[in-house]
């Protein structure tokens, strides 16, 4: 089962947040309470927690960006659940990608 990352609650004056750092990769395994990533707002900058233990399937949005506090950020769940669009670029598929014919 796949959970949606989002802000845990900095209260009602906040609007939006800035993402400023992902601290973990996709396709890394997270146990429940590992920080993810680090986001800022007018007032204060937090830190974001995982939900839940599983591996980060995807992250939604990216350093730098501005997002409302509604937001799904990312999912967490099993690796069985992430598609070949979702894994990470290995060396190995990289240099696929890149070799072309003559």
């Amino acid at each position: 089962m796949t959970t949606e990352l989002k802000l845990p609650d900095l209260g009602g004056d906040v609007k939006d947040v800035t993402i400023t750092r992902w601290r973990v990769q996709e396709g890394a395994n997270v146990q429940a309470g590992d920080i993810l990533l680090e986001v800022a707002t007018d007032k204060v900058d937090t830190e974001v927690p995982a939900p839940i233990g599983g591996t980060l399937l995807k992250r939604l949005v990216s350093e730098g960006e501005l997002v409302p506090v509604s937001s799904v950020l990312g999912t967490i769940g099993e690796t069985i659940e992430m598609t070949a669009d979702d894994r990470p670029a290995t060396a190995e598929t990289t240099a696929d990608d890149e070799t072309t014919e003559d």
